[in-house]
């Protein structure tokens, strides 16, 4: 039986306006002991998730959140599988686990899913999870590292670790509704995280959640083998208080979250009592500043605080702070009346995007379209999906573009012309989930038809789960993705001049050479 491993190396994430969020599959209530959650051990295949702010490859069933802030406090992480045959240590239980790291930097990140559970039942969530976050040795050469020590050297960088459950089944994971489990800092070796809570209705939200104190230089986070389990029934839980009233109002940014601020004091002040659940990252987005000024405010020492701890956030203003826009002339006190301003309705956009299809003569036969590798005529490349179509290609007017696409699942193919046979994959599934602009090169060489390929057998667009080992594009606006789809390797190029390398490995009992392939790739990774 073919299996097939996906691999991501990412050199550079610089893509610029793109918001781009996968989806999850909930799992089915059951009955008690049954594991409500899909895909809990984290196998293949993994979707590209992508964001102008971080993303990778998040193993499907599960979706990822992180909390970029517009200074040099945190960065979205990079998503990625872990392999057991790359790092035993590192997958818990199957062939695979769920990793994403940053180095030098630190982050606010996670995983959630949704799952439907029986109404208003008692559930428990439970996951093996660890990091490897180390600030490693200063040698004669640079840095070293161990890979399963992180307290080797200078010693281990503190990290949170915690899970948690939103009874109500909300996405966010700042919310006052989750309740969390205690934090921990686990490093190195898998070790269980456990949460319980009464659902609110019939869908809970799990979630996970770790940020390191320092942008060490080794910041990685690894889960395996989650369950979601009917522990008893119940009532549900009483639900978070309201927000206080008066001038109150919430801040949200990128998707992430939102926290209920608190009014300022009669002085000018604005404090902030930290609810079940809130976060220091999570309080300092709300109101919009930034977390080290939180940090100086109150002289705190970690990002940890607890529930009913009073968190200064502004300090009472100066008395000509106090009285902004007022003049006093011989005595008198006048304050200028505002400016009417005009509302306009803005007419929005259509969002619909464009893929892009090519098909080049690949004359030495390694997939990648190289330079003096001309357009191939006589093709046929089609797209199949919301809107179909297809184009016979002539060697000059390519790439050729199906242009004015819907949000939606497509499937791009191509079939070589006569006497020729494909180097790479026939067809690439495309979300596209905007005005998305997404370029896929073929290549072909002189052949029998079904030489490569055609390992893969066809699929339908708008299936469940994307079939093993096969790589979904995820596509949203302003995102250009140039990918050279071949056997062996995937090359995705994006706008702005950032670049990301992806390998497929593709290995079929018996073929010693493609074995043999795979070690010395998988060495260079």
């Amino acid at each position: 039986m073919r299996r097939h491993i996906v691999r991501l190396s990412l050199l550079a994430f610089l893509i610029a306006g793109v918001s781009i969020f996968g989806g999850s599959t909930p799992g089915r209530a059951g009955a008690q002991g049954t594991n409500l959650l899909d895909n809990p051990s984290f196998e293949q295949p993994f979707v590209l998730e992508v964001r102008a702010d971080g993303g990778g490859f998040v193993a499907h069933g599960w979706s990822p959140w992180w909390y970029n802030d517009a200074g040099d406090e945190y960065d979205g992480p990079e998503f990625k599988q872990a392999n057991i045959e790359v790092d035993p240590n590192r997958v818990r239980s199957g062939e695979d686990a769920q990793q994403y790291f940053r180095p030098w930097a630190r982050h606010l990140a996670g995983l959630y899913q949704q799952a439907q559970v029986p109404a208003n039942s008692r559930v428990q969530f439970t996951i093996y999870g660890h990091a490897w976050s180390a600030f490693c040795r200063q040698g004669d050469d640079g840095l070293e590292c161990d890979p399963r020590n992180s307290h080797f050297g200078d010693g281990a960088n503190p990290i949170s670790m915690k899970i948690g459950i939103d009874p109500t089944g909300g996405t966010d994971p700042f919310s006052d509704a989750i309740v969390w489990s205690a934090e921990r800092a686990v490093y190195d070796n898998y070790e269980l995280f456990s949460v319980e809570a009464t659902a609110q209705g019939d869908r809970v939200t799990v979630f996970v959640y770790s940020s390191p104190l320092y942008p060490a230089p080794v910041v990685n986070v690894y889960w395996d083998d989650a369950a979601l389990v009917v522990v008893g029934e119940g009532s549900a839980d009483t639900p978070p208080p309201p927000p206080p009233t008066g001038d109150t109002g919430t801040t949200t940014s990128g998707g992430v979250g939102t926290i209920p601020t608190q009014p300022p004091r009669e002085d000018g002040s604005q404090w902030h009592v930290v609810q079940a659940g809130e976060t220091l990252g999570g309080i300092a987005l709300a109101y919009g500043v930034e977390t080290q000024t939180i940090r100086d405010l109150n002289n705190l020492t970690s990002d940890i605080v607890y529930v009913g701890q009073e968190l200064l956030i502004r300090p009472a203003p100066s008395e000509a702070e106090a009285t902004p826009g007022a003049t006093e002339e011989a005595g008198e006190t006048t304050t200028p009346e505002p400016t009417p301003t005009v509302e306009v309705e803005a007419t929005p956009e259509p969002e619909t995007g464009q893929i892009c299809l090519a098909l080049f003569d690949d004359s030495n036969e390694n997939g990648l379209w190289d330079e003096g590798e001309t357009l191939l005529a006589g093709g046929t490349l089609s797209l199949e999906g919301v809107i179909s179509d297809s184009y016979v290609t002539d060697g000059v007017n390519e790439p050729h573009c199906f242009t004015d696409l819907e949000p939606g699942d497509y499937l791009a193919s191509v079939t070589p012309p006569e006497s020729y046979r494909l180097t790479g994959l026939n067809h690439v599934p495309i979300t596209l989930s905007g005005s998305g602009n997404v370029t896929l090169s073929f290549g072909a060489a002189p052949g029998e038809a079904g030489s490569a390929g055609e390992a893969e057998p066809e699929a339908s667009v708008g299936e469940s789960e994307p079939a093993q080992g096969r790589l979904q594009l995820r596509a949203n606006s302003g995102l250009i993705i140039t990918l050279a789809a071949v056997a062996g390797v995937l090359v995705l190029a994006t706008g702005g001049g950032a670049f990301a390398y992806f390998t497929i490995y593709k290995r079929q009992a018996g073929e010693e050479d493609e074995e043999e392939e795979g070690e010395e790739q998988r060495a260079d990774s």
